[in-house]
């Protein structure tokens, strides 16, 4: 861990348990930031961020500390191995140091002792992605105004702080034990976590997924240029740790719509609707046909697309529902999990093991959208079911697209060949020599004559032409034409089939 010295205002590197008590900034970038090369110069003096650095030194000394760590200069940014290791310990150093300064810089000083509630809700450093862990994670934590006088400790504000961020007043209060902090993480819900983060935001799109590796207690390689697929890796990660369902609990808000007292299908209903799902999922693709409705705006991945989607999800909690619930992991096909599903005719719901703090009564209930063998998430409305559903509703193993990238992919894919038209037996003598219109991949030796790929269903009836010839007299041979005709009320592979020489 690099230092700065209070006193020289120079850098000193510290490794393993003989790290010095230190205070540590926290603030909002601005223009012309002293970097760590530039503290190996002289120059570094005139450049407009080292006030920050020389006047946290002199807040240092004032609390009898002699060293400061700052994140503008105290990090190699140029070495990558440096950057991922800071950031996976960034959480941790704040956590472990003797007092934060949070420096806002758009904050006017007190007048008359009174603090101008209006700016500091309004601060830019409420708003930055970075900023959440360096508000919950230090032990103390004093807020500094744009001239640097005092503005109040973290704990006198936490009613505000906690208004403005949607954070307990709980992590806003002294701490004298750092196990408390990793306690109380673990103790609250993934959505509320999530929730912090929600209306924050971060200069790269990878930050807005690092920026929360301390908050969720996990560690995960550093790769710039994943962009968006960095927040799914760390929604994997927490997978890896922890059971918590509130995860897939995204964008619900307030309940529409109670399935507590829906009928589930009958045998027969049941029998059907899978008869029908084989009928849409191995004939007909959404894109070409009407069998399989799939509206692309209604689909999502089970994991969401970034913090924002749990905007409003502080709320949200898991639930104890009694019974052992099995556990959850990322396949390759998958997020396979095991939840009661239900059916009704016009769709299938999962339900979640969590529920709203507001009404502990109802579980959450999610709609889906079942694309072959794999399920994916719709957004028809937010529904919840009685905790009676949770033991009402048979489980069964399921598989959901993680994203609406995988989900679109498993849509494409339908683009592969359903059934063929194969001529079963031949005379020994006779041996198809063509077929029209033709194909490129077919073997001479095949008898099949006709792939339906489910791609290519721009028509109600489609003729094949075999040409087929006497392998014993080659001046033997004739013409096949094989024709097939789909009903209009068919939902899947019913063709007649009519052999026409």
């Amino acid at each position: 861990m690099r230092l700065i010295n209070a006193r020289t205002l120079g850098l000193e590197e510290f490794v393993g348990q003989n790290i010095p008590r230190y205070a540590i900034l926290s603030h909002t970038w601005g223009q012309d930031e002293v970097t760590f090369q530039d503290m190996q110069t002289p120059t570094a003096t005139k450049k407009l961020g080292y006030a920050k650095i020389k006047h946290s030194c002199e807040r240092a000394l004032q609390n009898s500390l002699g060293y400061v760590w700052v994140d503008t200069c105290c990090i190699d940014k140029t070495s990558s191995a440096e950057l991922s290791e800071a950031i996976n310990s960034m959480m941790a150093w704040y956590a472990e140091s003797e007092i934060c300064y949070a420096y806002l810089a758009d904050v006017p000083p007190k007048i008359d002792g009174k603090l101008d509630e209006a700016a500091f809700s309004r601060s830019r450093w409420f708003t930055r992605g970075w900023t959440l862990q360096e508000l919950i994670a230090p032990a103390e934590l004093i807020f500094l105004a744009q001239d640097w006088s005092d503005l109040s400790a973290r704990e006198t504000l936490a009613d505000i702080i906690s208004d403005i961020t949607g954070i307990s007043t709980s992590f806003l209060l002294v701490r004298l034990h750092n196990e408390d902090l990793k306690f109380d993480l673990m103790s609250t819900s993934i959505a509320e976590r999530m929730s912090w983060a929600s209306n924050r935001e971060t200069s790269r799109i990878e930050d807005m997924a690092y920026s929360l590796l301390g908050i969720f207690q996990v560690n995960m390689p550093l790769l710039y240029g994943e962009g968006s697929a960095a927040f799914r890796r760390l929604q994997e990660e927490i997978i890896k740790y922890s059971d918590d369902q509130s995860l897939f609990a995204w964008s619900f808000r307030a309940p529409e719509h109670d399935l507590s007292h829906k009928r589930p299908l009958s045998i027969s209903q049941s029998l059907l609707w899978e008869m029908v799902f084989i009928f849409k999922d191995y004939a007909i693709p959404p894109e070409t046909s009407g069998a399989m409705q799939i509206d692309f705006s209604d689909i999502d991945g089970m994991l969401a697309e970034s913090p924002a989607a749990f905007r409003d999800c502080g709320n949200i909690v898991p639930c104890d529902v009694k019974k052992p619930t099995p556990p959850f992991s990322m396949t390759n096909k998958g997020l396979s999990i095991e939840l009661p599903l239900f059916r009704l005719t016009d769709g299938c719901f999962v339900l979640l093991q969590c529920q709203s703090k507001t009404d502990p009564t109802r579980l959450i209930a999610v709609p889906l959208l079942k694309i072959y063998d794999t399920y994916s998430r719709s957004k028809r409305g937010n529904y919840v079911a009685d905790h009676a559903a949770w033991f009402r509703w048979p489980r069964k193993q399921l598989y959901f697209f993680p994203d609406t990238d995988a989900t679109y992919a498993g849509i494409m894919n339908m683009n592969r060949p359903c059934y063929s038209v194969v001529i079963r037996r031949l005379p020994p003598n006779l041996g198809i020599v063509d077929v029209l219109p033709s194909n490129s991949g077919r073997r001479s030796d095949s008898r099949v004559v006709f792939t339906k790929a489910t791609g290519d269903l721009g028509f109600n009836t489609k003729v094949v032409f075999v040409s087929l010839q006497d392998m014993d007299d080659s001046s033997l041979s004739f013409i096949l034409a094989i024709k097939m005709g789909k009903p209009f009320w068919s939902y899947g592979p019913n063709w007649d089939a009519t052999i026409t020489p």
